[in-house]
This record gives C-alpha cells, structure tokens and sequence, in this order.
C-alpha cells in the first residue's frame, strides 16, 4: 500500500486566490518528494523509472493475464518507502476508451468545427462557465472562488464536463475504479494507467519554453495559462480542495489543453529531438482480464477499499454543483442547441 503524502493546508477556502494554482503540481510542504518528482533520469527515484530504464518509447503497453502477475510487476515489490513518488494512476472499466477529458470527447462527440484554435475554446469554456457560476451559484463569491483551476476541480470531481482527467496516487485506488464497473462496452480487458507525473509535465515545460512566450525555471513553476497557451497535457494539484471524498481518494488531475488523448500526445512528441521530447516510459498503459475482477475485489475488501470509503459524503460546496451547476450552468452551457454552445464551439 502506497504511503500518504503529506500536504499542506496553507491558505483557508474563503481565502483562495489564483496564486494558489501558479505551481501547477506539487507535493505541498514535503520538499524531499518534489526533488524526486523533478529527477526525471534518475532511474532509481521511483519504480516506474527503473522499470523504464531500458525502454525506448514514451508509451510502454503491457498485459498482465492475471492480477497476481500485476501484484507482482507494479505492488509487491514496489510499493516501500517513497518509490512510488510522483507517479498517478487511473482505472478504466474499458481499454477502448481512450485518456480523453469530458469536454474533449464532447467536441469530438458533435464534431466541433476547429476553426477558432483549441486555446480559444478552452478561454470561451471557462470564461463563460465562470460567468454563470457568478450568476446562478454565489453571486458573492462566499463559497466558490473565481479561480480557473478551482473550478474545474469542483466540475470534475462532482461529474461535470470539464478538459480535467481523475487520476489518484493510489494504485489500488485505481484498481476499484477499472474493476468495480467491468466490464464496460463488453470490453474483455480493463486497463490501468501509471503516469510519470514529473515527465509528462518536463514535457510540457519544455513545450511552453521552446515557444518563446515563456521562460518558466523548474516544473514546480509550471502554470495553467502557460499549459492552455501551448496546447498540451499536464498534471495539476490544487493546494486546497476542501473536500473530504478528492483527499481521501488521494486525487490528482491531468489537464488537457491538446485535441488528441494522453497517449497518442506523448507519442506525438517522440519523433521530437532536442529538450521538446517525451522521455521513455512516461506512459505505461497495462490491461488485465475482467475475468480477474473476483480476485481484485476481493484484495481491495481485505485492504478495506470500498465504495463507501472512496465515496463518503459530498460537502456543501459539492451538494451545491451538481443541485445547481446540473440544471442550471451545464445546462445553459451545453444545451443543444442553444447561443451559448455556439459561442463555445466558435
């Protein structure tokens, strides 16, 4: 079982501002695990870098025909001390779903015409979404504070459509999240992501600096108008949530600003030369049997990993979106057809 990470409480929710988004992804008040996120080439920092050691691609695809043999590659032998730092994990209920955000798969969904630059859209997206959560949810801002990455962590994290992506740093986590729904879309296979988080976010570093428009030092300095400026993918951490369900399912996020899912980006960018390269095993993407499901459910119950631990109850700000952000944000910004989808969709 994987450690806690120790996190910061910093700033109190009434007190949020943007500042507390401006580092993108951090390991908050633990430095000794922000060292090791950003030592992307050490292949001993954590285990998915000595597993990557040799590899040569920026996805790593492999099948575990049984749940012992992934205990075995990814758990067992793995999981001491702080060799699992600066990595995330994701469970899907399908391998032919791809690592795609819900706002992302509803432009490809409609065939939302590009012809005003994905940056563009993502500015409309949320400038309009901020507009109406002003209006309809806390015109005094009392509660929800008017903050990009604050925001699309609340729609997300409560089922909203937003270009955010769940992750957990919890392994098992993962695990309930692929098999407590398998199989989906008769999928004979559920996979689970591992995520470099330190990589994918060098990747977007470099991206942003090759660019000219930024000059950004470190990873730790990585922010979110430089990711959505660029167009690629990145992992963010809110400093403060406030939420009891996201620290207990350990959650981070993949922010997507690129019009192609996770897998296929980082595979874009190895033809790349230079320092705007993806680095080998950025990406391990592992599929198991549904037929394992039995068996991993059962592991996940003896550890005490279940729906009412990792879904316990919402807090107000919570029961709040999905009341209102449902009938009247999501709404108002997706219904078909309607002005406001238009403008979005440019």
């Amino acid at each position: 079982m994987m450690r806690a990470v120790k996190c910061g409480r910093g700033e109190g929710l009434n007190q949020m501002t943007e500042k507390s988004f401006l580092g993108i992804f951090s390991y908050f008040g633990y430095t000794e695990a922000n060292r090791i996120l950003q030592e992307t080439e050490n292949h001993d920092s954590n285990f998915l870098r000595r597993l990557s050691a040799n590899k040569t691609s920026p996805v790593v695809k492999e099948h575990c025909s049984t749940f012992k043999e992934f205990q075995d590659r990814f758990i067992n032998k793995n999981y001491a001390l702080d060799t699992n730092i600066g990595l995330a994990f994701r469970g899907q209920a399908s391998e032919a779903w791809p690592l795609e955000s819900s706002l992302f798969r509803l432009w490809t969904k409609l065939k939302m015409a590009d012809n005003c630059g994905t940056s563009m859209k993502l500015d409309r997206f949320m400038s309009r979404t901020q507009d109406l959560a002003k209006k309809h949810l806390n015109p005094n801002w009392q509660n929800l504070q008017p903050d990009d990455g604050y925001l699309m962590t609340v729609l997300q994290h409560y089922t909203r459509i937003s270009p955010l992506l769940d992750w957990t740093l919890n392994v098992k986590y993962a695990l309930y999240f692929a098999f407590a729904n398998a199989p989906a879309d008769k999928s004979e296979n559920v996979t689970i992501y591992i995520a470099d988080i330190g990589k994918v976010n060098k990747l977007a570093l470099d991206t942003v600096n090759n660019e000219g428009r930024y000059n950004i030092k470190t990873i730790l300095d990585l922010n979110l108008d430089a990711v959505k400026w660029a167009g690629i993918w990145a992992f963010f951490r809110p400093a403060h949530f406030g939420d009891i369900r996201f620290a207990i399912q350990e959650g981070v996020f993949a922010y997507q600003a690129a019009p192609i899912d996770l897998d296929e980006h980082l595979s874009k960018y190895n033809s790349k030369t230079g320092t705007n390269c993806a680095m080998p095993g950025t990406l391990w993407i592992v599929t198991l049997p549904v037929s394992e499901r039995p068996a991993v459910m059962d592991d996940l119950v003896a550890n005490h990993i279940t729906g009412e631990k990792l879904f316990a109850g919402w807090d107000e700000i919570g029961r709040d979106i999905v009341s209102k952000y449902t009938d009247e944000i999501i709404k108002d910004l997706f219904g078909i057809p309607s002005a406001t989808f238009e403008q979005i969709r440019g």
